[in-house]
């Protein structure tokens, strides 16, 4: 069998947190403020972004398309290596650049990152340290940037089913800036957002006798958030597991694969990732889960 190399795939919001100002007026369109980034990074071919006083660079790799981008995103360290010195050996510094791939579709606002862990750490630091470098382009607009995981939504109701007590039910969800569905939940979310200005709603469901009741009023919840919009975390027994465990849509993320050979033919992948992409581009009303998860790995 053919080795692989492995993505772990995520939706981006860009969400306004102020109410309207002048710089939000200049913006037609909010996808074009990543896109305005990415025109600098063509021009550029690296851009670096500092916070805890730390260098991280992404670098322009590829240009599929006007939408579709390959880049490397790296954290700048140094490393300590043993020198001769001439007369003597020494510790001496030395920059290194470790980074794992991103393939960034702007349109569909997808980002799929290399499942290189080791070289910047668990996911979740990955997601966190993409999430600040793109702030200072979008925070100067009146917007945020948040990534979140695309999930399996079958994934939570297998939990759900074989569970025997279910404590604790808590959903983040992103206000809608990207679907423009109509299903119950975006409903509620864009009435919450004109009422009130928020970027995310919260919402905790307890039962600490495990009795918690999880049905069909927030399926479509479940599935906005496995579409990239926000995230879950489920209290439960399940019998033949731990009691009163976490589980997290974190730990049912998608993963896409390409090429284990991917550095030396990536400018061939085009039709690839395109056709990846597309079946990542699951809407909240859509029904066809099922169908991509045939291109998908789980």
């Amino acid at each position: 069998m053919e080795r692989m190399k492995t993505f772990f795939c995520f939706r981006y919001f860009v969400i306004p947190f102020s109410q309207i100002s002048l710089a939000q007026l200049e913006i037609t369109d909010k996808k074009q403020l990543i896109k305005n980034i990415f025109n600098n990074l063509e021009t550029k071919h690296k851009i670096e972004q500092y916070f805890s006083k730390q260098p991280y660079i992404l670098y322009l790799t590829h240009k599929y398309s006007n939408d579709l981008y390959l880049c490397k995103f790296a954290r700048q360290s140094s490393l300590n290596k043993y020198a001769d010195i001439g007369n003597d050996i020494k510790l001496v510094p030395e920059d290194n650049f470790p980074f794992l791939y991103l393939i960034i579709d702007i349109n569909k606002q997808i980002i799929l990152i290399e499942n290189k862990l080791n070289i910047l750490g668990k996911i979740s630091t990955v997601r966190n340290s993409l999430e600040k470098w793109f702030q200072p382009n979008i925070n100067k607009f009146g917007y945020e940037f948040k990534l979140d995981e695309i999930s399996h939504n079958y994934s939570f109701w297998q939990y759900v089913n074989s569970a025997s007590k279910i404590y604790e039910l808590y959903l983040n969800l992103k206000s809608p800036n990207l679907f423009g569905g109509n299903t119950d939940a975006e409903k509620m979310l864009k009435e919450t957002k004109s009422d009130l200005n928020n970027t995310e709603t919260d919402l905790h469901f307890k039962n600490f006798k495990g009795n918690l009741t999880i049905g069909d009023s927030i399926k479509s919840f479940i599935k906005y958030i496995a579409c990239g919009g926000g995230f879950w975390r489920l209290k439960a027994t399940i019998p033949g597991k731990k009691e009163k465990t976490y589980y997290y849509s974190k730990h049912c993320i998608k993963k896409a694969s390409f090429p284990q050979d991917f550095e030396l033919i990536y400018t061939t992948l085009k039709d690839k990732i395109e056709e990846t992409i597309k079946n990542l581009d699951i809407r909240p009303g859509d029904n066809n889960e099922n169908k991509n998860n045939k291109n998908n790995n789980s």
